[in-house]
């Protein structure tokens, strides 16, 4: 990436920078490994860009907060006993995209936990924070790392235009992974009514709602409110002006306030489209964000690829200049032996002179000497035509790495053209992949033609070693001499 990322705050998994003309929001993982790509979210370098910015982070982030001070009228972005300011090394046991998000310590959360699961087990609060950075909608370009595929998915969820009206009226407290919804019905004092607990479960891009309908009996005596959730404990409260306010224990022993306000049931409904909206928002961002790393996955795995071929090829070069290298050391050996052939030959040629008689039969058994000597070189012109098999194994493989190359290259090329924003660490060029093609094939064009000389020479070794032989057996008119055989072939 060319703009240089200055990190303003530091998080569990993500960190808030500049960079140009703009905030954005990165994986801390990609970040610290120095391979930051695009950001997640982005925002104008401006002060209204800046509150954007911080918004969405701490969001996501709600254990995190700046370490400079906040524009005129900003909350929010001095750091507390709750939201400390993060700084140091990155934490162990990242996840690059598939994240636990952490939960908000809010008293909503409590209530939707008693009110969603009383007497059942624990609420699943998992990925609320990622759900609350959704709240604000998908306006901007800071909405996904991918461009405008979360929009799309906000403008596609339900909308609160298209929820039906609904009868009656109640009590409405929500938060960002949870609304609660209390009716009831008052007799001289005593309760007796609902509470309707929707809560947010999963995490994206498989987020969902989860909703359950929870009896609710109690009690009001004046401003003072008591209540108990199917049948367990009470808790306790003041209503006043149409709200109310109630504690529940907590697990460290404190007790959590939370607030409902007097609403209808038609405002209920509304927040919850409200809630899947955000949700869908939440999954889209969340889907873009996965496919955009299977993208820079790809493209990574296929600039390996390319580099790894170019190597496969000079390791082609280094076996073809092997394997010829033992041709010609065969063709040595034969022609040393074809030397041998000929200096037998000559001895025949001197004793079949001196002695016209045959010399007891001597003279015809040196000849067969020659002819053995033929069969020698012919052996060992054996050896050059399998280390000529040899190179010609590695010229195949040459020509394959070269195709193969070529092919690798034009993938790598289409996956940079569909994600022309991300550049991988050290990624091969054309050039590269130029100069590797031509040097393996010169190699393997001029190792070929070596080699053939060599398959030629050997065969020219071996009709001339057995000349050699045929000439001791007419000089001692020792009868037929042994056949030459067929020539080797060429490579290819």
């Amino acid at each position: 990436m060319s703009k240089r990322i200055k990190v303003l705050v530091t998080g569990s998994h993500f960190v808030l920078a500049s960079a140009g003309d703009e905030y954005g929001i990165w994986d801390k993982e990609a970040v610290w490994k120095r391979r930051p790509g695009s950001p997640i979210a982005r925002f104008p370098l401006t002060e209204e860009g800046r509150a954007a910015a911080w918004e969405r982070f701490s969001g996501w982030e709600p254990a995190a907060s700046p370490p400079w001070s906040p524009p005129t009228g900003t909350a929010g972005w001095e750091p507390t006993i709750q939201n400390p300011a993060m700084s140091g090394n990155p934490a162990s046991g990242r996840l690059r995209h598939r994240r636990r998000w952490a939960v908000p310590v809010v008293a909503g959360a409590v209530l939707a936990a008693v009110l969603a699961l009383v007497l059942v087990g624990v609420a699943n609060r998992t990925d609320n924070a990622k759900l609350a950075a959704t709240s604000g909608g998908s306006s901007g370009s800071g909405g996904s790392r991918a461009g405008t595929g979360a929009t799309a998915a906000g403008s596609g969820a339900w909308t609160a235009s298209s929820v039906p009206g609904a009868v009656g009226s109640g009590y409405l407290a929500s938060g960002p992974g949870f609304i609660d919804f209390i009716q009831w019905n008052t007799t001289a004092g005593v309760l007796s009514g609902t509470a309707q607990a929707i809560n947010v479960t999963g995490s994206p891009p498989n987020m969902t709602t989860q909703s359950q309908t929870i009896p609710l009996t109690g009690s009001l005596n004046g401003s003072t409110l008591s209540v108990s959730f199917e049948g367990g404990p009470q808790t306790f409260g003041s209503i006043s002006d149409g709200s109310f306010t109630l504690n529940f224990p907590q697990s460290d022993g404190s007790l959590g306030a939370v607030s409902f306000a007097s609403a209808s049931a038609s405002a209920f409904n509304q927040a919850l489209a409200s809630l899947q909206a955000r949700i869908a928002t939440a999954n889209q961002n969340e889907a873009n964000a996965e496919a955009l790393q299977k993208q820079e996955n790809q493209i990574d795995s296929a600039a390996q690829t390319v580099l790894s071929d170019i190597g496969a090829l000079s390791q082609d070069e280094s076996s073809l200049s092997g394997s010829l290298g033992q041709t010609n050391q065969a063709l040595q050996t034969t022609g040393s032996e074809l030397a041998t052939t000929k200096k037998d030959d000559q001895a025949v040629q001197a004793e079949a002179q001196q002695y016209p008689d045959g010399n007891s039969g001597g003279v015809c058994a040196d000849a067969g000497g020659v002819g053995a000597d033929a069969g020698g070189v012919e052996a060992d012109a054996g050896g050059v035509e399998a280390n000529a098999g040899g190179v010609e194994n590695y010229l195949q493989q040459t020509r394959q790495q070269v195709s193969q190359l070529a092919a690798d290259w034009a993938q790598f090329q289409s996956d940079e053209n569909n994600l022309p924003s991300y550049q991988p660490t050290n990624p091969p060029t054309q050039n590269q992949v130029n100069q590797a093609t031509s040097a393996a094939s010169s190699s393997a064009a001029q190792t070929l033609s070596a080699t053939n000389a060599d398959i030629g020479q050997a065969n020219s070794m071996v009709t001339t070693a057995y000349q050699y032989a045929a000439q001791a057996y007419q000089a001692g008119n020792c009868g037929t001499p042994p056949s030459q055989p067929q020539p080797q072939g060429s490579i290819s």
